[in-house]
């Protein structure tokens, strides 16, 4: 669930903020050979979102947007390969999006 503002509305390029909160599933199964044991594990963590980007119409209705964000879950998870950490979800992650769309 979230909220986007996006500043100069009607003018080419709109230069956007977006905050959302939800849910992160992180699921993993690991397998190995005897007599070592693996073990399965499935969480899900209170996520919070936060991005920073611009959107530009291209014509008519459509419009492409480029946006930065950042996720914090809580609480994280951290996937372990013997005793070294090896993955972790929501520490923060960094992603980038590109997105096209229409107005309705």
């Amino acid at each position: 669930f979230g909220l986007c503002y996006r500043a100069r509305a009607g003018k080419r390029v709109q230069p956007l903020a977006a905050l959302s909160v939800g849910w992160l599933h992180t699921s993993i199964e690991g397998n190995t050979e005897s007599p070592r044991q693996g073990h399965s594990d499935d969480r899900w963590a209170f996520l919070l979102d936060a991005g920073l980007g611009a959107a530009s119409s291209i014509f008519g209705r459509f419009y492409v947007a480029g946006t930065a964000h950042v996720h914090m879950a809580q609480p994280s998870v951290t996937i372990h390969f013997v005793d070294k950490a090896v993955a972790s979800s929501g520490r923060p992650n960094l992603l980038f999006s590109l997105t096209l769309g229409s107005w309705l």
